[in-house]
């Protein structure tokens, strides 16, 4: 049985896949893609873990291409028109955010179905008393900066990283591509120390980032504050990186 197989056959994930087409465009694409790498990734596992993994990085890069085409495509133009959709601070910002939320749903062990209409998705909180089961949308999610109410630890994504933090995810991940790709002084490429571990964990995000894209197409309004706070903290990123730039040629 392939390593990934129980994703793909899960009912969430499949109702995912069966709603990219409300996507549109470059977002509607890089969903397909993602899923292409990841059945790559499945289908090479058992041959070499190290290929199997390099195609789970490339799918999570792309639906994080997903989720941040439709973020532009729905934000308010104050902040969408002056996102740059292949900036690397941008996609280490979503993948900052996507992995905390990540490790919250791991921690809290929520579990995700399909709503009897299949409209949504729903999640289900078994560690709460007498269980708390109720439709999940990007809207739920709190970036905990002022003015952000407060809500379920789990549903917390924190504040945003500062730029020295986006800096160290940009090279964690370029480390770990490098790592599956080239030799070094000590010898050939090895792969992650626990590439099953490293192979799932980029499967959620995947799913996870393409499912928040799909989200927000459903119903833009619902989730636009969630996005809107998003997307300010992506330019004041920039902002921030381009003064940092700036800062060190005057130097």
């Amino acid at each position: 049985m392939a390593i990934l197989n129980r994703f793909f056959e899960a009912e969430a994930a499949n109702w995912v896949v069966d709603k990219i087409d409300v996507l549109e465009g470059r977002a509607k694409f890089c969903a397909y893609n993602a899923l292409r790498y990841l059945k790559w990734a499945n289908e090479t596992y058992a041959v070499s873990s190290l290929v199997s993994n390099f195609n789970g990085l490339h799918a999570t890069e792309e639906a994080v291409a997903c989720f941040i085409s439709s973020g532009v495509r729905f934000g308010s133009n104050a902040n969408a028109s002056k996102i740059k959709l292949r900036e690397h601070k941008t996609k280490a910002l979503v993948s900052i955010f996507a992995q905390r939320c990540l490790r919250s749903i791991d921690g809290h062990r929520v579990k995700f179905g399909v709503s009897p209409n299949h409209d949504n998705l729903i999640f289900d909180l078994p560690i709460v008393e007498g269980g708390w089961r109720g439709e999940f949308h990007l809207s739920q999610l709190r970036l905990m900066d002022e003015g952000a109410e407060a809500c379920s630890d789990w549903q917390k994504l924190g504040e945003g990283p500062d730029l020295d933090d986006i800096f160290e995810e940009i090279s964690k991940a370029s480390k770990a591509r490098n790592a599956l790709l080239y030799a070094d002084d000590d010898g050939v490429p090895t792969g992650f120390t626990d590439p099953e571990e490293a192979l799932i964990r980029d499967t959620k995000l995947t799913f996870g980032l393409i499912w928040a894209a799909v989200d927000l197409h459903m119903d833009p309004a619902r989730d636009s504050d969630f996005l809107n706070r998003f997307l300010a903290q992506i330019v004041d990123l920039q902002k921030e990186g381009k003064a940092r730039k700036k800062l060190g040629s005057d130097g």
